[in-house]
């Protein structure tokens, strides 16, 4: 699992955040190219399965409503 974002020196980012959720892993950034309106990127990786083998389907709809908060 993880999440990765590759981005050109010339973009200006802001890491976002410091939640952490159980049933995704994510990154939240904020991007500027210097001349542009800022842009929110959030990255979203989540497994079929937690840790403990249940589904994430009802947790990762409930975490990820939080996220958009």
């Amino acid at each position: 699992g993880g999440v990765c974002v590759l981005l050109r020196e010339s973009f200006d980012v802001l890491e976002n955040g410091g939640r952490s959720f159980e049933s995704f892993e994510h990154i939240d950034l904020s991007i500027n190219a210097r001349s542009k309106t800022p842009l929110r990127l959030i990255v979203i990786y989540r497994p079929q399965r937690l840790a403990s083998g249940h589904l994430t389907g009802p947790t990762f709809f409930t975490e990820f409503s939080t996220l958009l908060e």
